[in-house]
């Protein structure tokens, strides 16, 4: 389901991305004089601290590294039934990260996109609120079966038993992501 979960959000940002067109941070800084904006000034040499290869060549909204993230987190919450559970990931070139909950991992992939500089503020809030629906839109849907056993393909919630051999997990993204 996680990587359902993951594929899902995806699909849902970058359709959103390509339907609204926004720029990104590097892109309104360079072109600061050519918006409505009396007040903003143009900065051509600025880049990201992610710099150009760290800047995706696609629009902005909404994010999409914040809907993956925060669709794998609700996924996982919603199959342990709690977001609190604590773990540890070894990054290697920075040592072990420690997080309480799925939650807080989700939260630091987000705002790494604005400190980077390649994410406004609301573009994260909206790739995670995409991201959180399409989890629960997955897990809404009966699991699929085997049809040679009685046992599922997918682990569920042990209270989950209600098999269904019909599948339609594809989510329609414009309905999940709105108008910024």
């Amino acid at each position: 389901l996680a990587a359902m979960a993951f594929h899902d959000a995806l699909q849902t940002t970058l359709t959103a991305q390509y339907t609204y067109g926004r720029w990104r941070p590097v892109a309104a800084i360079h072109e600061g004089d050519n918006d409505s904006n009396p007040n903003m000034v143009a900065d051509p040499t600025w880049n990201s601290l992610l710099g150009d290869a760290g800047t995706p060549p696609h629009p902005s909204y909404p994010s999409n590294a914040s809907s993956i993230s925060a669709a794998i987190a609700k996924t996982l919450e919603l199959y342990y039934g709690t977001d609190n559970v604590s773990f540890q990931i070894d990054t290697g070139s920075t040592g072990v990260r420690s997080y309480p909950n799925f939650t807080s991992l989700a939260n630091e992939v987000a705002k790494s996109r604005v400190f980077g500089g390649v994410h406004f503020p609301y573009e994260i809030v909206a790739g995670q609120k995409a991201g959180r629906d399409v989890a629960i839109l997955l897990d809404s849907i009966p699991r699929l079966t085997s049809a040679r056993s009685s046992e599922s393909m997918m682990p569920v919630r042990s209270e989950d038993r209600s098999w269904s051999a019909k599948v339609g997990w594809f989510c329609m993204a414009m309905n999940i992501v709105g108008t910024p």
